[in-house]
């Protein structure tokens, strides 16, 4: 059986992976968008007077039990969001889009198809990434949205 912190651990080289670097060196293992509607948050976050530009990615887990075949079979559900703030040229739109399709690259690369060996199998959102505006500290940004879910099952 593999654990939610095991696969957040094999997602942790993704986000330190070289290519992952050159686009941010801001990544968040867990959701900062409560943390930001705080009062002074950006101060905590390093994130005043700069450009809002970083990854967010979390990491829950579900499961079922089949009493048929006495199998659990576990899915884990990576969320990725990629912040850029929002320009009138789109070229932080299209850096998101970009970045979606470096960090596809990296999964395969660094984790492979059974995620450093914490899932069976794993498969990209069936849709598009989402890429809409939102608001971090009174500025208007661009929320890029993408999930991956990992299944693994075992005997019970």
């Amino acid at each position: 059986m593999s654990t939610a912190a095991q696969v957040r651990s094999a997602w942790t080289s993704v986000f330190a992976h070289a290519s992952i670097q050159a686009l941010t060196t801001k990544t968040h293992a867990f959701d900062l968008r409560a943390m930001l509607e705080q009062s002074m948050s950006h101060l905590a976050l390093g994130m005043y007077a700069q450009e809002i530009h970083f990854f967010q990615w979390t990491v829950l887990k579900s499961f079922q039990f089949h009493a048929i075949n006495n199998q659990a079979q576990y899915q884990f559900q990576v969320g990725v969001d990629y912040f850029r703030e929002c320009d009138i040229s789109g070229a932080n739109y299209n850096a998101i889009v970009d970045g979606f399709e470096t960090l596809w690259s990296v999964i395969r690369s660094a984790i492979g198809e059974r995620w450093s060996s914490t899932v069976d199998f794993w498969q990209p959102q069936q849709d598009v990434p989402s890429i809409v505006t939102d608001v971090i500290n009174n500025q208007e940004v661009w929320r890029g949205t993408m999930s991956f879910i990992g299944t693994k099952t075992t005997s019970l």
